[in-house]
């Protein structure tokens, strides 16, 4: 079954943009990001050590935008589910997609 993931982990990333004196540097944060996308397992093309999302997915199974994101950096996975996600219906022009809280919440993953 296909998931719809969020994922949230940690990114390399530049602490300046220009030249800083170390005793004067003060970036001790992690640099935090969301991703979400459609969860692709190793078995069907996910990379080794990564948790892999495509941003589309179609019915004959090609994906777009992959994301390669290594397992050490992620912090936390939480699988989206809800009447928005594979069972929208169009409603005309003006569409409205359902949208209801509900998540399951899972850390690191193969």
């Amino acid at each position: 079954m296909k998931e719809v993931v969020l994922v949230i982990w940690h990114d390399a990333h530049s602490g300046t943009n220009t030249w800083v004196h170390l005793e004067d540097y003060k970036d001790k944060q992690p640099y935090v990001v969301n991703s979400v996308g459609w969860l692709v397992p190793k078995k069907v093309g996910g990379k080794r050590d990564h948790v892999t999302i495509a941003q589309s997915w179609s019915d004959d199974d090609a994906v777009d935008s992959l994301l390669h994101i290594p397992v050490a950096m992620v912090q936390e996975i939480v699988i989206l589910e809800g009447s928005g996600v594979g069972n929208t219906q169009r409603s005309g022009k003006n569409r409205e997609l359902p949208i209801k809280s509900g998540s399951k919440r899972r850390t690191r993953t193969d």
